[in-house]
């Protein structure tokens, strides 16, 4: 068995009471890092926080997706540590990758559990 590690990634929508919404996880299994976000709780979390705080959160996500600008372990341990208060990621976690722990159900689990 694998051991995939994750790190779940969070839109702050009350900094101020530290009140957060999931709407991304980065997975690293290896060398891999993929990036997934949910475009539905994006949309959500569009009416909850200003439109430049929006743009930034949009933007970053798709960055981090696309650019593999989060390339390694200490990247994100690197983000979790200095993330700023519209984007926000939780520490490291490792699991044993199996039928039973998959990335599509760590997904469903902790960021969105329909169509994306």
């Amino acid at each position: 068995m694998d051991i995939l590690e994750y790190s779940i990634v969070y839109a702050e929508i009350r900094p101020e009471i530290k009140e957060r919404v999931s709407v991304g996880i980065i997975f690293c299994q290896g060398s891999d890092i993929e990036v997934r976000y949910s475009i539905a709780k994006l949309h959500v979390v569009k009416n909850l926080i200003p439109s430049v705080d929006y743009d930034y959160l949009r933007r970053s996500l798709i960055s981090m997706s696309t650019k593999n600008t989060v390339n390694s372990i200490a990247s994100v341990e690197y983000l979790n540590r200095y993330s700023n208060n519209i984007l926000t990621v939780s520490e490291v976690r490792k699991v044993k990758s199996s039928a039973v722990v998959s990335k599509n159900k760590l997904y469903r689990m902790y960021v969105y559990n329909g169509q994306s």
